[in-house]
């Protein structure tokens, strides 16, 4: 399929700093555990009935997990894995996991601006592409209780639901000025 990569060679997982260590010991100790495809693998295990079976497990891949956001400070997402998800037509599908001790409450918005980012390199990297891969966001927790905080970012936007469903997923609007009337931008003088 055109949108499958060659495999590339296995990288040796790199150990954590003793920095990392000393500095969030549980992440880097999550990070090295996860620098295995076959450990990625074994959490797709781990996944709900419905996602589960369209991941083909031995086609997961160790992808780059640094990024530069858009304010060119780095950024690490805790593990970036490719895959591909079968269907009609086998996708690649970027699997993005972080790990999390604590239940956060913006941890959906967090997602999202590593979902941003990891496109944007994916962009740098293809500039020919006309589309982005598929991320699939998976949030290992490994805290005290039930995890609590808003899984989606719909449950972050104040405003009633109405508008949320009206608004939320509806495409971007465009006000296309060379194809309003002479008449009518007449009367939008600031314009």
């Amino acid at each position: 399929p055109p949108n499958q990569k060659p495999q590339r060679r296995k990288r040796r997982p790199r150990r954590p700093s003793q920095d990392q260590i000393l500095q969030r010991p549980h992440d880097a100790i999550f990070q090295f555990a996860f620098s295995y495809p076959e450990s990625a693998s074994e959490l797709i295990q781990l996944l709900p009935e419905d996602i589960r079976p369209r991941i083909d497990p031995d086609s997961v891949r160790i992808l780059d997990r640094h990024y530069v956001d858009r304010r060119l400070r780095h950024q690490f997402t805790d593990c970036l894995f490719e895959a591909v998800l079968d269907g009609d037509e086998p996708i690649m599908i970027y699997l993005l996991i972080e790990h999390q001790r604590q239940p956060e409450y913006w941890m959906s918005l967090r997602v999202l601006q590593y979902k941003v980012g990891v496109w944007d390199s994916f962009l740098r990297e293809h500039p020919e592409a006309k589309k982005l891969p598929l991320i699939v966001p998976i949030v290992v927790y490994n805290g005290k209780g039930e995890y609590l905080k808003p899984l989606d970012l719909v449950e972050l936007i104040d405003a009633p639901a109405h508008l949320i469903e009206a608004f939320y997923h509806r495409p971007m609007q465009i006000i296309a000025l060379a194809s309003v009337a002479d008449e009518r931008m007449s009367k939008l003088p600031h314009l």
